[in-house]
């Protein structure tokens, strides 16, 4: 169950290297990275530890090297979360700690049936709360900002409900994010929980002013997914009015405007990056709608497109399995001609290591 760095500490086949960790976390998912200063920060999801999970940590590591984590830990030395919960999301999860048993027999129900089959319609079987991170930027120097999502989780694996995308910032070093609060006092919520949720994308320069370019997936069909864009101002990230969307012409103030720039592909869009090596944007993504074992591929002349077909990179002779995802490329890291990529492999149900790997582009 410990993290593996080498050929020789490795049991499960030929050897990927696992994001280690100082702080004793033996699982975790995410990866989400931005530069501050001179440090690269590493933001993960649902985190495994020795006294239970964490829904967010994070850690630092130096641009050289990203193998090396120095996990962001409490003034005691342990690992914390890194977005903190607000009392009434505290009160939530340990009010939910214990679920209605029918709630645990989701195994007992099929395709055809709701997932949790066993019980009455009124019953609701979410388990916590979580926040998990998205991407972001140095909005200034020494200071990024970063989006995140609020998901309700149910008892059943891969159960998650949509509850809004909100921004926090982050100091160089810090051991905690500072979850930004509206005018009324409450933690800003930019997408609502009935609205795409726009929390991945990439820094772009226009016209000399610097931009945040978000995506999101918009209707979804099985694993066909629609692929909706917006942009705002840095200056003005924590503003919901400065946001525009793509309407497939032009830039608008409505999101009900909003219209694909990518429809009906598998899976969406991954993480986006500018690669120097190929002057395009580059898409990094795996899940199962690819084929957890597939690395996809795509690339573009621009933010919005047009995007590329996929190109697939098998990953199973790595050890990645069918059931692997969040593939994402780190721009922090190498020179463009070399990828450093994560990506996450269950190992039992929701539990599993993010392995990490390098791509040379020819």
């Amino acid at each position: 169950e410990q993290p593996c760095r080498s050929d020789e500490d490795c049991g499960f086949g030929a050897c990927v290297s696992v994001l280690a960790s100082n702080a004793g976390a033996f699982g975790r998912d995410g990866g989400h990275t931005v530069r501050v200063g001179d440090q690269v920060l590493w933001q993960f999801g649902d985190t495994f530890v020795t006294s239970g999970l964490l829904s967010s940590t994070a850690a630092w590591s130096d641009t050289v090297d990203p193998m090396t984590l120095r996990d962001a830990k409490s003034s005691a030395g342990r690992l914390t979360a890194f977005l903190p919960f607000v009392p009434s999301e505290v009160a939530f999860n340990e009010e939910r700690a214990t679920v209605p048993p029918c709630c645990l027999e989701w195994e007992a129900c099929d395709a055809a049936e709701p997932t949790y089959c066993c019980c009455e319609a009124a019953v609701d079987c979410t388990q916590r709360i979580a926040l998990w991170p998205g991407d972001g930027t140095e909005a200034e120097p020494g200071m990024a900002t970063v989006y995140y999502e609020r998901q309700g989780v149910g008892v059943a694996p891969y159960d998650f409900t949509p509850g809004g995308v909100g921004l926090a910032t982050v100091e160089p070093g810090a051991a905690a994010a500072d979850r930004l609060r509206g005018d009324d006092g409450e933690y800003l919520i930019l997408f609502g929980a009935d609205e795409p949720h726009f929390a991945r994308g990439l820094e772009v320069v226009v016209d000399g002013r610097r931009y945040f370019y978000l995506y999101a997936n918009g209707d979804r069909s099985g694993c066909s997914v629609d692929v909706l864009a917006a942009r705002v101002p840095v200056a003005s990230m924590a503003d919901r009015s400065a946001y525009r969307f793509w309407n497939g012409s032009e830039w608008d103030v409505s999101l009900a405007a909003a219209r694909p720039i990518v429809e009906s592909i598998p899976g969406g869009l991954g993480s986006v990056t500018w690669n120097r090596r190929l002057q395009r944007y580059l898409s990094v993504w795996n899940d199962i709608c690819t084929g957890g074992s597939t690395l996809v591929l795509r690339t573009a002349p621009t933010p919005l497109g047009p995007w590329s077909d996929a190109m697939p990179l098998d990953l199973a002779s790595l050890g990645a399995s069918a059931d692997a995802y969040y593939g994402l490329v780190h721009p922090e890291f190498g020179d463009g001609a070399e990828l450093v990529v994560t990506y996450f492999e269950p190992l039992d149900l929701v539990y599993g290591q993010m392995r990490l790997l390098r791509l040379i582009l020819p």
